[in-house]
């Protein structure tokens, strides 16, 4: 029975910090990412619609940004765009979903180059900003796709009026 009891209690143990170690908004309390909160976005091409977060970011000093979006289904396409408002300006961009420290996917914004990425994913995921010089300025931009719509399909095999088939000779 105590035996039972510890096993339990070691299972919720590591399955509370599993959970707390699986967020990267979570793992160093230092860190205190920003939310970049996610508008309606409508245009007149239908692919176009989603959801847009634009945010001009600067920075005099040389810290490393954290920034996290929330509300992204797997379904939807997701691209984020980091770009340098200042010519001699260098930036490492990182997209992370499970911790800060082992990025998904990483980038380099030089010059007049932009950073973008495309990809779907489900929940939330970070993006870490680290400045190689002081007095940095750039934008990040994220757009999130509509969900798609059900898409009506023809049939593969379809009955066919019978009167209205032409008969071939042999």
């Amino acid at each position: 029975m105590t035996i039972n009891r510890i096993i339990m209690g070691l299972l919720v143990i590591m399955t509370a910090f599993g959970k707390a170690a699986a967020q990267p908004f979570s793992l160093d309390k230092n860190i205190k990412p920003k939310e970049l909160k996610l508008i309606d976005y409508k245009k007149n091409d239908s692919l176009m619609n989603g959801k847009i977060s634009v945010s001009k970011i600067r920075h005099p000093k040389q810290d490393t940004a954290y920034f996290f979006v929330k509300g992204a289904g797997i379904y939807q396409t997701v691209i984020v765009t980091v770009a340098n408002r200042k010519s001699k300006q260098k930036l490492a961009v990182s997209l992370c979903k499970n911790n800060w420290n082992t990025p998904d996917r990483n980038g380099v914004v030089e010059d007049k180059k932009n950073y973008i990425e495309k990809f779907k994913t489900e929940g939330s995921f970070g993006i870490r900003v680290i400045p190689k010089q002081s007095n940095n300025d750039y934008q990040v931009i994220v757009w999130v796709s509509d969900e798609p719509k059900k898409v009506k399909m023809p049939r593969a095999f379809a009955v066919q009026d019978k009167s209205k088939t032409k008969k071939t000779k042999k």
